[in-house]
């Protein structure tokens, strides 16, 4: 079922934090495109950036007895990213109850390279064809994935509200609400 389907959508609000990448040719499969399994890494990549930023260390926190988890993760390919293609991983941040859910999306930031310069796998081998590219009105970005990823601070293995990190979010963003 898609992420879009499943009742909590990306929020409307701007997101809160982007990050800027390039596509490294070792990410991409025979086809040419990205690797899924790939998109995956540029996801946590900018969660563990957004969470750097407002001062979370990962480390020190496990040091302290709280880890924390993916629980769960959906994706909803649109379009595949290419070798030396720039694309930007943007986050929107929901609490509810222990869980705290990470809307992403990942957009190419520069126009889809002409036609026939790259072989594009077809639909019918099973791929996301740049038609059904979501194109962002005036300003020559592409959705390549919409995706949601369920997090949990656990301490001692078992799941645990943790309101010192919603004390963090609220200090670095003020006007923000973390609730649905």
């Amino acid at each position: 079922m898609s992420v879009l389907n499943r009742g909590m959508e990306i929020p409307s609000e701007s997101c809160l934090f982007a990050l800027p990448l390039k596509v490294r040719d070792y990410e991409c499969d025979l086809q040419g495109i990205v690797n899924n399994a790939n998109y995956l890494h540029y996801l946590e990549h900018a969660r563990h950036e957004f969470l750097s930023e407002m001062g979370v260390s990962f480390a020190e926190f496990h040091l302290r007895g709280i880890d924390f988890v993916v629980s769960h993760a959906e994706m909803d390919y649109k379009a595949p990213l290419h070798s030396g293609d720039w694309f930007e991983v943007r986050l929107w941040l929901k609490k509810k109850g222990v869980r705290w859910y990470f809307f992403q999306e990942i957009w190419r930031t520069q126009e889809p390279r002409p036609a026939g310069e790259v072989s594009e796998p077809s639909a019918a081998d099973g791929a996301v064809s740049q038609a059904a590219a979501v194109p962002e009105p005036g300003k020559g970005k592409t959705l390549c994935v919409r995706a949601k990823v369920v997090s949990v601070a656990t301490g001692k293995g078992l799941p645990k509200d943790f309101p010192e990190l919603e004390k963090i979010f609220a200090q670095a963003y003020p006007s923000r609400s973390l609730n649905f």
